[in-house]
């Protein structure tokens, strides 16, 4: 039959491959602005280590969960990162 509705997180999504790919590599073909610790190489597990890094950063700032939040960037890849860690907020509490 059919699955029961699972509501869409990007950071749940995001936490899901990395535990399922841990050491799977991820390349960038330019050093993300937002990111730059991960250089131009890293893993599923590495990337979530740094989107929790930075989702407390962005609470620190003020971001608290159920808050709105705009993300005016250029559009590459870390900008998506960026939505990955806002939505991290709205499933944990820093």
């Amino acid at each position: 039959m059919f699955n029961k509705y699972k509501p869409l997180n990007l950071y749940s999504n995001f936490a899901e491959a990395a535990e399922k790919f841990p050491t799977q590599a991820i390349y960038f073909d330019e050093p993300l602005t937002a990111f730059p610790e991960l250089q131009l190489q890293t893993t599923y597990l590495g990337a979530k280590d740094a989107l929790i890094t930075k989702a407390s950063q962005i609470h620190t700032l003020g971001v608290k969960k159920g808050e709105k939040v705009i993300i005016y960037k250029s559009a590459k890849f870390d900008t998506y990162l960026l939505a990955v860690a806002v939505s991290y907020l709205a499933r944990f509490r820093l």
